[in-house]
Formats: C-alpha cells, structure tokens, sequence
C-alpha cells in the first residue's frame, strides 16, 4: 500500500465503498481530525438526507479516497454537487447559510464529457441497496482492489488529470 495511503477514520464516510484515504484533501486539511471537525457541520444535513449524494460528495472533497500510482486526488462529478446543492441549498438558505463558494459546481469535471477529466460519482443503487461509487470508474481506467485502487495507465493519467485538477491544488 502506498506510504501517503492511511485508513479512512471519519465515521460520516464509512461504507461508501473505500477504506484508504490520502490528506490533504482538497480544503487542504492536513489530517482526518481536521477534516472530520469540519465535515460534521454537514451532519443535520445529512441526517435529514436533503439529497442522496451529499454524504458521498462531502466524503469525496474532505477525506478523498486513496488511488495508488496517481498524483492527484479524483473530484467528484459536478453532477454529484449539483444535485447535492440542488437538494441541500433550500434548506441551507432557510436557516441563514448559502452554498458555500469553495463548493461551487463549475470547478468539479462533468462525467462522460470528452476533455473534462476524471471525476467519481456513485451509481444507481445496487441489488444490496448500497451505492457503489467503485462501479461509476471506467473498468479501463482502474481495477478494484480490496483496499484501495489501482490505476493502469499512470503515465497517462497524469497528464490528462493535471489540465482539470489545477484548481483543486
């Protein structure tokens, strides 16, 4: 396993189908606590699952799964913050708080679309009722390993993920 690999603490974001986080996350956060202190004050949102995506784009900005061989972190979708934001700003707004900028939906890549970059999403629910965001990679691009990913192609990788993931630096 890779050194800057550690294995996912924030309870938030268990049983989303990754074990292995790497920090900084994207808010550059240095460790689990810090992002964990900082992801809790989603919670009542969460807990009231005024969107289906918002745990898994909250686990994916503040403790990003870990992908062996890739320098850089894959965002979720801007399909997965625009229906998070869809659902939560509503209710966010109703009690005083916009949708925070640092989240804003025009950074993150769109799925599928030729030129965007990599980016995670989960997919429909499973036979198990789980969503499985493992599913939402292109089998080509990377293959499940029970504890974290393995991408096949680094060299290429790099170089497509480092035109959309400036921003995230």
């Amino acid at each position: 396993m890779p050194k800057e690999c550690q294995p996912l603490k924030v309870s938030m974001c268990k049983g989303l189908g990754y074990s292995y986080v790497t920090m900084p996350n994207f808010f550059r956060d240095r460790t689990q606590r810090e992002a964990e202190l900082r992801i809790e004050e989603f919670s009542p949102l969460v807990k009231i699952n005024c969107s289906p995506t918002l745990q898994f784009f909250l686990c994916l900005l503040y403790v990003p799964p870990c992908v062996i061989n890739m320098v850089w972190k894959i965002p979720p979708c801007r399909e997965v913050c625009e229906e998070a934001r869809r659902g939560c700003e509503p209710v966010m707004l109703g009690i005083g708080f916009p949708w925070p900028e640092i989240m804003n939906c025009t950074r993150f890549p769109t799925y599928g679309r030729k030129g965007s970059g990599f980016c995670l999403k989960p997919k429909a629910k499973t036979t198990t009722g789980k969503r499985s965001w493992l599913n939402s990679l292109p089998w080509a691009l990377a293959k499940q390993n029970p504890k974290w990913l393995q991408v096949e192609h680094p060299l290429a990788l790099r170089f497509r993920l480092a035109r959309t993931c400036m921003f995230l630096q």
